[in-house]
Formats: structure tokens, sequence, C-alpha cells
């Protein structure tokens, strides 16, 4: 539901861009967007990977909690492969049984 919904925001998102770049009469002018639309656009593939691609740092930005950041992530990331691996499903469950 959730894939769905991130491509119909994507697919709209994309058409919304093509049409505010083919309207040059007014320069720097961006679409009338409600609060609905932007709800549905925050859902799209292309922008959150192009925000979270950016490598643009602004104004009284702490470096250093982005290497927090970073460093939380992989710990996620660890634990939950561990996780997997750990408590993941038993292939063959007559097995663990006939080794005891």
């Amino acid at each position: 539901m959730i894939v769905l919904l991130a491509l119909i925001a994507t697919g709209m998102d994309l058409m919304l861009r093509y049409y505010a770049n083919r309207k040059s009469a007014v320069p720097n002018s961006t679409p009338y967007l409600t609060k609905g639309t932007r709800l549905i656009l925050a859902f799209s593939f292309y922008t959150n990977i192009e925000k979270w691609s950016s490598t643009d740092t602004s104004e009284g930005n702490l470096g250093c909690l982005h290497g927090l950041r970073f460093l939380s992530m992989c710990w996620v990331v660890l634990g939950h492969t561990w996780a997997v691996l750990m408590f993941g499903p038993i292939w063959n469950p007559l097995s663990v049984f006939s080794e005891v």
C-alpha cells in the first residue's frame, strides 16, 4: 500500500516538475500546492532521494550530528542483521530435534 502511494506521489511529483519547467513565462514560480498535495508529495521517491543525497550545508549546521546519525544508522543496521541471523527461520525444523 505504501509502495503504491510512493509510486503515485513520484509520478505526481515528476508531472508537476515537468509542467512547472514548461511554463517559463513566470520565472521561479512554483505551482500552487494544497496541503493535501504536499502531503502526497512527501512520499515521492524523486524528491526524497534528491534531499537525502544533497551535500548542501546550511547556516548553523552542526557537522558532528551527521557523524552521530551515521553511527546510529550503522548500529541499527548491524542490530537488525544480527537479529535476523540469530532468530531467523529454521529451514529444517526436524534437524533441530534430531540433533538433541
